[in-house]
């Protein structure tokens, strides 16, 4: 079916598994949304899936228009503060424990939901794919200091973090699933919700 669907919208292969060009020519598949070729994740069809939940937020200025990015060194990229949900823990609380320990704030509050993303990528540390789902939510902090040097979380170190403008993020975000989180967070900053 997938084949017969490519070879009829232009794809490259007639019979056999598809390939990540073939994906990207129809603009469907497991390779649509966050462009994990980037970093050497690419789903791979012949490993075994595991499901992940995350929570994070945008997270407001206290008195200017602008939110929080984060640096990963490592990936050398810009993203938003987002973790892991821990067993008994809501998605409201895991998206502030997550916005505390990555960014050092203290005092986040939730002001909305800004609904939820999805993506696949190939966890080679662990030989799995990761079907993964964000649940992100609109937030505002009570201070504008940030840590002075890195932020070591789990595995992941942030050696930055900036309040940038909502344009400046979209610039600066690489991967579509962050850019649609943010252009669900622009009409919040339009009504000053600080």
């Amino acid at each position: 079916m997938v084949g017969a669907l490519l070879v009829a919208l232009g794809g490259s292969r007639p019979c056999g598994p598809p390939t990540r060009q073939d994906y990207v020519k129809v603009g469907v598949g497991p390779f649509v949304g966050e462009p994990s070729e980037k970093r050497g994740r690419e789903y791979r069809p012949d490993r075994s899936i595991v499901p992940e939940i995350a929570a994070g937020g945008v997270v407001r200025h206290p008195s200017e228009p602008c939110l929080l990015l984060l640096h990963d060194e490592k990936e050398d990229r810009w993203c938003l503060p987002k973790g892991h949900l821990e067993v008994g823990e809501t998605l409201a609380k895991c998206a502030v424990r997550e916005v505390e320990e990555e960014t050092g704030l203290r005092e986040v509050e939730i002001r909305g939901e800004l609904g939820e993303v999805s993506y696949r990528f190939y966890d080679p540390k662990r030989d799995v794919n990761v079907s993964k789902v964000v649940y992100f939510f609109f937030m505002c902090s009570a201070s504008a200091s940030l840590p002075a040097g890195p932020v070591r979380d789990h595995t992941v170190v942030f050696d930055r973090a900036e309040w940038v403008s909502l344009q400046e993020a979209m610039a600066r975000v690489p991967y579509p699933t962050d850019l649609e989180v943010l252009r669900r967070a622009g009409p919040l900053f339009e009504v000053g919700s600080s």
